[in-house]
């Protein structure tokens, strides 16, 4: 069964003043989305403000209750626009939490309406077979999602996804083909034109609705051994 499962990723801005604004976080995919299990999916992160003036300020949490491997690298425009820079296992929030912030200090200079924060990494081993969402709602997070600017503050909103898929053959979903597949695809071979078993999907590589050897021998093609 094919389970959605959100994978937060929420912004926040310490500095006081009244929300106002809305601005975009957005997720761009740099490669595939659909993925096998242990293969990292990465998005570039990017972050806009509604107000004309941009903001000074930004603090981000990202954080995943389901993926347990959550990881950032900065753009070099990120790096430029800031003086004081934190990147940091947080906990904070989520059963995993990365925390990266960006502030000049005591200047409240505008870094710009538009920049590149960084890349997303999100490591997959582990994850059951799935559409997982990964989003920045401030209704979702207590408004801590902002940028600011003068002490206004701005939420801000966007998403993206991406979906786990077993390779074929490997019905236990855990990235590999081997000897667990066979024995589990002994039990579900039931052979030309006969109904699929429950729990025995997964072993119909060639999706014409039977379990049979020409499965069995996707399997043996497959078959890495680990």
């Amino acid at each position: 069964m094919i389970r959605n499962t959100l994978l937060w990723i929420v912004v926040a801005v310490a500095l006081p003043g009244a929300l106002a604004l809305a601005g975009t976080v957005t997720f761009t995919p740099i490669g595939p989305t659909t993925v096998t299990p242990g293969t990292d999916v990465l998005f570039q992160l990017d972050v806009t403000a509604d107000a004309a003036g941009g903001f000074a300020t930004a603090d981000i949490i990202i954080g995943a209750n389901q993926a347990n491997d959550v990881r950032f690298v900065f753009d070099q425009a990120w790096l430029n626009a800031f003086i004081n820079i934190i990147s940091q296992n947080s906990d904070q929030f989520y059963a995993q939490d990365y925390y990266i912030s960006g502030n000049n200090g005591a200047s409240s200079n505008s870094v710009g309406t538009t920049i590149v924060a960084g890349v997303v990494i999100v490591g997959t081993l582990g994850l059951p077979e799935g559409t997982y969402t990964v989003k920045v709602d401030s209704a979702m997070d207590r408004q801590f999602s902002n940028l600011s600017i003068g002490g206004v503050k701005e939420t801000l909103l966007g998403a993206s996804s991406f979906t786990i898929q077993c390779a074929a053959a490997d019905g236990n979903c855990d990235g590999k083909v081997n000897a667990d597949d066979f024995s589990s695809m002994a039990a579900c071979l039931q052979g030309p034109g006969q109904p699929i078993l429950v729990g025995c999907g997964a072993y119909d590589t060639d999706a014409d609705g039977d379990v049979d050897v020409e499965d069995y021998a996707v399997l043996t093609n497959q078959y890495n051994g680990l």
